[in-house]
């Protein structure tokens, strides 16, 4: 054998043997997303989403445990865990994610993830409401939107 060829196979081997560049970002982005509690997060979203909905549409009442079958399937964490990490993977450096992850350990880290299911909720109602006050707002430039296609034509 000649000395290149083993060179070659234990060059192999150690690359083998070595992570690949990025596996420790991608697990200390998995252990920013554990810290957060990003699992219990995007499922009480999905439930969020799914109460929203069918409080604006009530005929969608009776499909609903169809529509969160599909979401949770589609949607729930075991579907996009490897996607989230791989996002904030490349939205974070690793020391920025231990950061993070350092951050969502604490008190206060706790806290916000905490109440961020109800502060989304809560948000979400103010825009809603907004919406609706001014609804008739909307319904105006539609009708001059509506007016002016009209004149075009």
């Amino acid at each position: 054998m000649s000395p290149s060829f083993i060179a070659t196979v234990l060059a192999t081997a150690m690359l083998v043997a070595l992570p690949a560049k990025g596996d420790t970002h991608l697990k200390v982005a998995h252990e920013m997303l554990e810290a957060m509690g990003a699992e219990r997060l995007t499922n009480e979203s999905l439930e969020v989403v799914l109460d929203l909905q069918v409080r604006a549409n009530p005929e969608m009442a009776p499909f609903k445990a169809t529509l969160k079958a599909f979401y949770f399937k589609y949607a729930g964490w075991d579907s996009v865990k490897e996607d989230y990490a791989a996002l904030y993977q490349e939205a974070f450096t690793e020391a920025e994610l231990r950061a993070l992850t350092e951050f969502y350990r604490t008190q206060v880290g706790q806290k916000i993830l905490r109440l961020q299911p109800q502060l989304m909720e809560e948000a979400m109602m103010i825009g809603e409401r907004r919406l609706d006050e001014n609804l008739v707002e909307l319904q105006q430039r539609i009708r001059e939107r509506e007016q002016q296609l009209r004149q075009s034509h």
